[in-house]
């Protein structure tokens, strides 16, 4: 049975007044008495006693009012308990090198009845899921965002991460100096925006006066680190992520590269769980508290 139908009938037998339930119901007078007379025929008896005094309910409009009354409250009801559920579950897509493992961690510890989601993707892909609400929002560097223009897309700063230049101590003492390593090593990394690799490009250049030509994009941390302990390449990894292992070199990469950290969301798409989220980042911001240490 048409759900629509159920609405205008019962406006109809609240009020006792076609005029005024299609007002209420935002449609014409005409249209609602269609609705009604197709409701009876496919009950197969009258719903209402029609006379120029106005309008009363039948014996079984009565029982119809009663049952239809239970089922839409009972519908609107369950309408509620979903999306109550569906609130309570945060759905987060994660690009770049960075893992923001403890901002999730702070935001899961104050929020502790949500069910927390994480994608791993590129930034199309992630920007594709936001436009299709298969992720709520979605955490990504600064720079990787400089020329993303979806219409509706909101952006808020939530953290800075310091960037460190990680190889293998072989590599350095092989090429004689991290200047070398970079222009005979490709950069290994987890982001496949070209624009990402430009800023590595220009910003090495600043700091080593070298840069690198190739790029090897890998699908983890783990696969990372391994090809940089086998001397195989580079990386530009947080310095917040990093644990030291055997063999590996590490240098600090100064201001220019400090990342600054996005959370990205639809402006039409904002549950309850996103904004909780963004109230958490909001009140973290004022007070000065680091959201990743």
């Amino acid at each position: 049975m048409d759900l629509i139908k159920l609405k205008y009938f019962i406006a109809v037998a609240e009020l006792l007044n076609f005029s005024k339930a299609a007002e209420a119901c935002n449609i014409t007078q005409t249209a609602i008495g269609k609705y009604i007379n197709k409701l009876e025929n496919e009950i197969g008896c009258s719903l209402f006693y029609r006379t120029n005094k106005g309008v009363s309910l039948t014996e079984a409009g009565e029982k119809f009012y009663v049952g239809v009354k239970e089922i839409t409250e009972q519908y609107e009801n369950l309408l509620k308990q979903i999306e109550n559920e569906t609130d309570k579950l945060l759905r987060i897509g994660i690009a770049g090198d960075y893992l923001p493992i403890n901002f999730l961690r702070k935001y899961k510890a104050m929020n502790r009845d949500i069910s927390l989601e994480v994608e791993f993707k590129d930034k199309d892909q992630l920007i594709n899921m936001l436009e299709r609400e298969s992720i709520d929002a979605m955490i990504i560097p600064d720079v990787t965002m400089l020329s993303e223009n979806t219409i509706g897309i909101e952006k808020v700063e939530i953290g800075a991460a310091h960037d460190v230049l990680c190889c293998s101590q072989e590599s350095v003492i092989k090429y004689g100096s991290v200047g070398k390593v970079i222009e005979n090593l490709p950069l290994i990394t987890k982001a496949v925006e070209s624009e990402y690799h430009e800023y590595c490009r220009e910003n090495l250049k600043s700091v080593y006066n070298s840069t690198f030509s190739d790029v090897r994009v890998v699908d983890t941390v783990s696969n990372q680190t391994a090809l940089i302990a086998l001397g195989q390449g580079f990386a530009i990894m947080p310095k917040e992520e990093m644990t030291p292992i055997e063999d590996m070199y590490m240098e600090g990469l100064g201001e220019r590269f400090t990342e600054i950290l996005l959370l990205v969301y639809m402006s039409k798409n904002k549950n309850q769980s996103l904004r909780d989220l963004l109230k958490f980042v909001s009140k973290s911001n004022s007070d000065g508290e680091s959201l990743f240490e």
